[in-house]
């Protein structure tokens, strides 16, 4: 993300897709940050040689949230240009969205009803951007 200026550029996501994929940048300053389980927002340190896989929505789901969708944002207070350029990866949009058993304990019931990933998507973009057309949701 291009700061353009001296100011605190910020965005702030929660990924609906199975996950989103962040190269380090070649700087050792952190703009990006996590939310953790305790609701504080930490830097995700870059680390030469790395990149970062947030967990989004539908890995969730299929996990029953043994990994959790990762709420992020970047702020970039370095006072240069910065750039993301995430990378998206869904399966197939017949592909079932359900949770895994081996994710769930003995015992356990999932906490999320079977799917698919279109119709997942479908729903978490209808959640996030209500002005978009009502047909979007199933």
């Amino acid at each position: 993300m291009g700061s353009g200026s001296t100011s605190r550029a910020s965005a702030l996501a929660r990924t609906p897709t199975t996950a989103a994929w962040r190269c380090s940048p070649r700087t050792t300053r952190a703009a990006y940050k996590v939310r953790n389980t305790a609701g504080r927002w930490i830097d995700a340190k870059p680390i030469p040689g790395t990149f970062v896989v947030n967990v989004g929505d539908m890995l969730a789901r299929w996990t029953n949230d043994l990994f959790p969708a990762t709420l992020h944002r970047v702020i970039n207070t370095s006072g240069v240009d910065r750039y993301s350029i995430p990378f998206f990866y869904d399966p197939n949009h017949d592909a079932p969205v359900e949770v895994i058993p081996t994710c769930l304990a003995e015992g356990e019931q999932p906490k999320y009803e079977p799917t698919t990933s279109l119709a997942h998507l479908q729903e978490r973009f209808g959640a996030t951007l209500p002005y978009l057309d009502e047909g979007l949701t199933p």
